[in-house]
């Protein structure tokens, strides 16, 4: 009787923890920016426009991005003729109204991210490198709890004459106490488990 109990509590435990997920949240937003060498959205041609953003995740994920039809994080133009050359570094500012309680704001709160700023070579283009990582924030409010991660494309290239948008991904990050609770019963289970086979 023990060793069955022990066998169904493992099964529970591990369908548990692979059932772990995230509840769907809900994104929105407006971003501004602006460029170091400069200290507003304008440099040498290059202009960045503000953008806004809204979208619920699906299965933890949500792309933004103009062709998805939920917004951009903003759009970079740079002007025909416009020659550079570009350096420096750019401030992409995202100021959250939704979810609630970003990194602990009860509000809204707004996170930079830095990118930096360089001429593309041929044809002149101009590069706004993100970097690969992403950035990770919490957020507790009046409608949960949780945390997500957000990243930016590690490349914007923008010909002259020509517009780009800034896209991203939110991922939502499954409930790490959940997940560790859940681990910690499998595991106690299996160890369980072990010990009554091994007495046998």
């Amino acid at each position: 009787m023990k060793l069955k109990l022990i066998i169904v509590t493992c099964v529970l435990a591990l369908a548990a923890l692979g059932n772990t997920q995230a509840a769907e949240i809900t994104f929105t937003g407006t971003t501004t920016g602006a460029f170091s060498v400069t200290g507003n959205s304008t440099y040498l041609g290059l202009s960045f426009t503000n953008g806004n953003f809204t979208g619920t995740t699906s299965n933890g994920i949500l792309a933004i991005g103009n062709s998805l039809g939920t917004g951009n994080f903003g759009v970079i133009t740079l002007a025909s003729g416009a020659s550079g050359p570009y350096t420096g570094t750019f401030q992409l500012n995202i100021t959250f109204t939704a979810p609630a309680g970003v990194n602990g704001n009860p509000a809204i709160y707004t996170a930079t991210v830095i990118g930096n700023v360089s001429s593309g070579g041929a044809g002149g283009a101009a590069l706004l490198d993100f970097g690969p990582s992403p950035q990770m924030f919490t957020f507790n409010g009046a409608n949960g709890a949780g945390a997500f991660t957000l990243r930016l494309p590690n490349l914007v290239a923008v010909q002259p004459g020509m517009s780009n948008d800034i896209s991203g991904v939110f991922q939502a990050v499954p409930d790490g106490g959940s997940t560790l609770a859940f681990l910690g019963m499998a595991t106690l289970g299996i160890a369980a488990l072990r010990r009554k086979l091994g007495s046998r």
